[in-house]
């Protein structure tokens, strides 16, 4: 052991230590947070730059080097920055009637050092803002029957343990087996499926394959990901002594998902989404210009004030202007979030050895996007054609067709990122104790 493995975990602390003095002690329109920011801003790049050496297992480097890393430097920035958190003081329970003044002030003390540490604290770990003012959009709920229930602490610890145990295991039997031939059958190039196809140099077997290489290799991020979230909060409830209803599911519910919207809306994890939409909204808004909010009845009402003939001209042309600037402004806050989320996880591909001409995460996030544009388009046309308000229940014809865009959108947009993992010379140790025996 050297002394490398310590250096991302002193930077993450600092990092968490320093964003904490500068929401709790200098105000939201202060100099001084600007001035803090670069300070902050490096040692988030120190723990980028050396997650690699936190452990020997792969996940965890990459939970350290994209969370605390790219993602939290985002974070930084808009906690900082944009939206300014600072700390609000609580007023101070009384202590009792027979404590001394002087026990007061020192309890008062402590408790006010103690809800402070508490409250940096959770702007770091409560991602999705659960339970607060703040709280992310589309957070699952224990039960979806029943919204505000909540489990009991032993039933939660109960379940949240097996689960992990089996998730655990599962990853360790799924990655136990090596692949045959990765260098030749996911050589570069080899991602091109729809362009072999028109080649014809790709087979059916081949075209299953590699769908089957995509759900395996999604299958093992949702396992990790999942089986760390419970690691953590069986950690916090159990040690920490924190509350059940601060950690809620982090997966939605999948027979909900038949489009790349629903997939990333109501299926996937939203821990990225607050720090994403911020700097998507500053991007656009204060460098990009573009507009907050249409401001038709406002323009109407100074063409009123011009006279009746000029309204009737204008008012139109107006608001099909407002309706295109929104369109305008969702999209390009749309593409931002995904932009930034790829670039964000770039980090993670560093990470694992893939060379950056070989990185694919902006490309995927990217298509993301580009599939939604694809889908809300194809949806609009549908209503016009039909006359439809896309109001009510889902058909069933719309799923079945939904889901084999989402095969296609899969053979598109994943085998390059997917097989950049596959051919690496060297794959990552994925768990630190492994129980079934390696191939």
């Amino acid at each position: 052991m050297t002394l490398d493995i310590f250096i991302p975990y002193m930077a993450v602390a600092l990092t968490i230590a320093l964003q904490g003095i500068t929401l709790i002690y200098l105000p939201p329109n202060s100099y001084r947070r600007i001035c803090m920011f670069p300070v902050i801003l490096l040692l988030v790049a120190i723990v980028y730059f050396t997650a690699q050496n936190a452990s020997v297992s792969g996940p965890w480097n990459l939970f350290i080097g994209v969370e605390f890393g790219s993602v939290l430097g985002f974070e930084v920035f808009d906690n900082v920055c944009l939206s300014k958190i600072a700390y609000s003081y609580t007023a101070v329970a009384e202590a009792g009637d027979k404590k001394k003044d002087d026990d007061i002030h020192a309890v008062s003390a402590w408790k006010h050092f103690y809800d402070k540490v508490r409250w940096s604290l959770d702007r770091v770990i409560n991602k999705r803002r659960i339970n607060r003012v703040d709280q992310t959009r589309h957070v699952p709920y224990f039960d979806s029957s029943r919204p505000h229930h909540t489990p009991s602490r032993r039933s939660f610890l109960l379940f949240r343990t097996v689960r992990c145990i089996l998730l655990y295991l599962a990853l360790d039997l799924i990655t136990s087996q090596p692949l045959e031939d990765a260098q030749v059958k996911f050589a570069p190039g080899k991602e091109r499926i729809f362009a072999r196809i028109m080649a014809k140099d790709i087979s059916p077997a081949e075209i299953g394959e590699t769908f089957g290489m995509i759900m395996a290799h999604s299958i093992c991020g949702y396992t990790t990901l999942l089986a760390g979230y419970d690691f953590f909060s069986l950690v916090a409830v159990g040690l920490c002594k924190g509350q059940v209803s601060d950690w809620r599911p982090l997966f939605g519910d999948i027979r909900q998902v038949y489009t790349i919207r629903t997939f990333w809306r109501k299926f996937w994890h939203q821990l990225l989404l607050r720090p994403l939409e911020s700097n998507a909204s500053f991007i656009a808004h204060s460098i990009l210009r573009l507009p907050r909010s249409t401001r038709s009845t406002t323009r109407i009402t100074n063409a009123d004030s011009n006279g009746k003939e000029h309204t009737a001209q204008t008012q139109p042309q107006l608001q099909l202007q407002d309706k295109l600037l929104f369109l305008a402004t969702i999209y390009t806050k749309l593409i931002l979030i995904f932009l930034i989320s790829g670039i964000a996880h770039i980090n993670s591909d560093r990470i694992l050895g893939i060379p950056f001409r070989d990185s694919h995460s902006i490309s995927l996030f990217l298509c993301q996007a580009w599939g939604i544009l694809f889908e809300d388009a194809v949806q609009w046309m549908y209503r016009c054609v039909t006359g439809s308000k896309g109001n009510g229940p889902v058909k069933l014809w719309h799923r079945l067709v939904g889901y084999v865009w989402l095969v296609v959108f899969a053979l598109w947009a994943a085998p390059g990122w997917v097989f950049s993992v596959l051919r690496l010379e060297v794959p990552p140790v994925v768990l630190p104790v492994t129980i079934f025996p390696r191939g």
